[in-house]
C-alpha cells in the first residue's frame, strides 16, 4: 500500500499504569529514561560503554528497571536501575 498504518494508541489502563509506575519511581528517586534514548554506562573497570534504552518496567519489589542493549552486543539485554541521588544518572 501506498499508505503508513499509525500505531494503536496507547489503551487508557496502560497509560494509567505506566504514570503510576513512574511517579511512584520518582518518589524513591530513580531515574526515568525514555525508550530508544542513547546512554553512557559506566562500568566496573571505569570503562564508559555505549547502550540504548529499549523499555522500562516495574520489577517484582517494585523498582523501575530499563532494559538495556549495549552497542555492539545486539540481541543481548540487560536490566539496570538509576537513581538520582548522586548528582545524576
Amino acid at each position: 500500500p501506498n499508505y503508513v498504518t499509525l500505531p494503536a494508541a496507547e489503551r487508557q489502563k496502560a497509560r494509567r499504569e505506566r504514570l503510576r509506575v513512574a511517579e511512584v519511581a520518582r518518589q524513591a528517586g530513580q531515574a526515568i529514561i525514555d525508550t530508544g534514548t542513547h546512554v553512557e554506562i559506566l562500568g566496573v573497570q571505569e570503562r564508559w560503554w555505549p547502550a540504548t534504552i529499549m523499555g522500562r518496567q516495574q520489577d517484582l519489589d517494585g523498582r523501575l528497571v530499563h532494559e538495556v542493549e549495549y552497542d555492539g552486543y545486539p540481541g543481548e539485554q540487560y536490566w539496570h536501575v538509576w537513581t538520582t541521588r548522586s548528582g545524576g544518572l
